[in-house]
């Protein structure tokens, strides 16, 4: 598997190098991989923690090159309205407006299709959140 080479950190470690992702990256991969995980409430803790790492030029590198549209979307929806980290958000949201994007749900389904999103990041809320915390 190919990896990006932006949003990547090299750490030292007693047995060397290694590579881990940015918090930005990871709460992206995280959101995209929802499913696999289980719900996205399971996430929301986890999800919490990484929001306090973030930075701006970590959000803006990966927007320069992230390219799955409706992640971009859910992530941007709960930077925006479960975090409230705005100016994070901002910077998705300016990726985002660059292109057509469509509604999607806020928790993909296979037999659900997303309705009227009335938010800017056209995010249909199928889930109620609820945080572990």
């Amino acid at each position: 598997r190919k990896w990006p080479e932006k949003n990547i950190i090299q750490k030292k470690a007693d047995a060397g190098y290694y590579n881990i992702s940015t918090p930005a990256l990871t709460f992206t991969d995280l959101v995209h991989h929802q499913t696999k995980i289980g719900t996205l409430n399971r996430l929301l803790s986890v999800l919490e923690e990484l929001s306090e790492e973030f930075s701006e030029s970590d959000w803006q590198s990966l927007t320069s090159w992230y390219n799955n549209k409706s992640t971009l979307q859910r992530v941007g929806f709960l930077l925006d309205e479960i975090f409230n980290s705005k100016r994070y958000a901002d910077i998705i949201y300016t990726n985002l407006q660059q292109t057509n994007y469509y509604p999607v749900l806020l928790s993909p389904t296979a037999n659900e299709k997303p309705g009227s999103a009335r938010n800017r990041w056209k995010v249909d809320i199928n889930l109620k959140l609820e945080s572990d915390l």
